[in-house]
């Protein structure tokens, strides 16, 4: 998961030149928010041309094949193809409602792409796309005008882009993962005290 030129990802996805693309996981959850996607999406008014990639599940967006360009996948486990789709895209949406990590949204990330969610409770995306500096987190009545305005914004879009690039790599690489969990492993083993049964194992 790395970025790579956008307008080429375009071209091997045959997505025309100049086109904004959106993607996303369409998830019929309502934990994972494609009706607030769906509903903004309905809602969006824009000169440019406009092309949505999913992933998951096809044919919840029949509704509005007549105003977008659609290219619908199933779920994929081809991760050189995943990673192709977030390289084409130019916004990575992820408005859901209970998240406790959020994995596509890091892959979004290291592939150079802003992610857009929403704030709540049960979600930890804010945290994780670090929003408002990097990605944007805001409350579910504001989605639908927050997509219109970073569409009418695209250079703000590319600038987060970078900027959670940068994010993703100081906070997800993997030499900081490991790193982190050496110095759990650090802790618990000095402020873990041996019971008489593990003594004996260990001695074993």
């Amino acid at each position: 998961f790395k970025p790579e030129n956008n307008k080429l990802a375009k071209e091997r996805l045959n997505i025309a030149e100049g086109s904004l693309v959106l993607m996303f996981r369409a998830a019929n959850d309502e934990f994972k928010g494609l009706d607030l996607i769906i509903k903004a999406l309905s809602k969006i008014r824009s000169s440019k041309k406009i092309t949505l990639i999913t992933v998951e599940q096809k044919g919840s967006l029949n509704d509005l094949k007549d105003k977008y360009n659609i290219i619908e996948y199933d779920w994929i486990k081809d991760d050189n193809l995943l990673v192709n789709l977030y390289q084409a895209c130019d916004l990575f949406l992820m408005p859901s409602r209970q998240e406790t990590f959020g994995m596509m949204s890091i892959e979004a990330m290291s592939c150079g792409k802003m992610v857009l969610s929403i704030q709540g409770e049960g979600t930890a995306l804010p945290e994780v796309i670090n929003s408002p500096s990097c990605g944007i987190a805001v409350r579910e009545k504001e989605f639908t005008n927050e997509l219109q305005r970073l569409i009418n914004n695209p250079k703000e879009i590319t600038l987060r882009g970078k900027k959670c690039l940068k994010f993703a790599k100081e906070r997800y690489s993997k030499d900081v993962y490991i790193k982190g969990m050496i110095e759990i492993y650090k802790e618990v083993m000095a402020n873990h005290e041996l019971d008489k049964e593990s003594k004996l194992i260990v001695k074993q």
